[in-house]
């Protein structure tokens, strides 16, 4: 791909996750160096805006470095993530995690059942279970609005994140729903843990809401009905057991701390 169609398949969302994101971002850069031409194309996703910010300083050289970083840092959360979940357990997710996925495909000689949501407007969960069951995982499938039916029957709760702000809030943002999902299995007891690289932590910045075309959520709706379609919610720290991330699995804040420290010295030599 030249630098154009990978900007026209990040704007158009044909390129989902956003460590996926990331690498396209920083392979763009490889073809021609103009970093705020791809950060406004998902200005609200602080891993690519990390690793723009380093591969763009020597994109022949920092490119493979970033790359080998992501690779590995995957490896490691799938490793990391799987001491959370015994044999026979039940775990509800929401929309569609990379990470996630590689927790749950570590741990699929243990007997899992995943439940996950249809995570509309675009039905991203759709994605997770095609996955979850070409690795002979058992999967669960229903409408968002029956989250509170099937949580209560897991054990714990694991949701991506599109990024952690530490700094201004301390809050991880997600799909929305997931504050929802967070609140109920707050209620039911339910851990919740996001699966996430230390590359998401937004340390310097406030995290902008993003609004989608209403489209998605009707075609021809009537004139004076007024549409919304946010992307994301907050989950706030204190809803949230913990995260897990290439280093381990931290308090939200011992997370923040760590990320702060690989972000500002651009450590991402492993």
């Amino acid at each position: 791909m030249n630098f154009n169609e990978i900007k026209r398949k990040i704007k158009n969302l044909e390129i989902q996750g956003a460590n996926r994101v990331a690498l396209a971002g920083i392979l763009a850069l490889t073809k021609k160096n103009r970093p705020n031409e791809i950060l406004k194309l998902r200005p609200t996703e602080p891993a690519l805006r990390n690793l723009v910010r380093f591969v763009t300083k020597d994109p022949k050289k920092n490119f493979p470095v970033a790359v080998h970083y992501m690779k590995e840092m995957k490896k490691r959360i799938a490793i990391n993530g799987a001491k959370l979940i015994r044999n026979n357990s039940k775990i509800f997710t929401h929309c569609h995690s990379g990470s996630v996925i590689a927790v749950l495909k570590e741990v699929k000689k243990k007997n899992i059942t995943v439940y996950c949501t249809e995570s509309r407007p675009r039905f991203q969960g759709r994605m997770t279970a095609k996955e979850l069951t070409n690795f002979g995982i058992k999967t669960i499938h229903f409408v968002d609005s029956a989250a509170e039916t099937y949580l209560k029957e897991c054990d714990l709760v694991l949701l991506g994140a599109d990024s952690v702000e530490g700094a201004v809030r301390k809050v991880v943002f997600n799909k929305i729903g997931s504050m929802n999902i967070a609140m109920i299995a707050h209620y039911y007891r339910k851990p919740v843990y996001h699966v996430t690289s230390l590359l998401k932590y937004d340390y310097d910045r406030k995290t902008e809401m993003e609004f989608r075309d209403i489209k998605e959520i009707w075609e021809r709706p009537p004139k004076k009905v007024k549409i919304m379609n946010p992307a994301f919610d907050a989950v706030p720290f204190k809803f949230i057991k913990g995260i897990v991330c290439e280093q381990g699995i931290f308090k939200p804040k011992k997370y923040a701390k760590r990320a702060r420290k690989l972000i500002k010295n651009e450590a991402y030599l492993l």
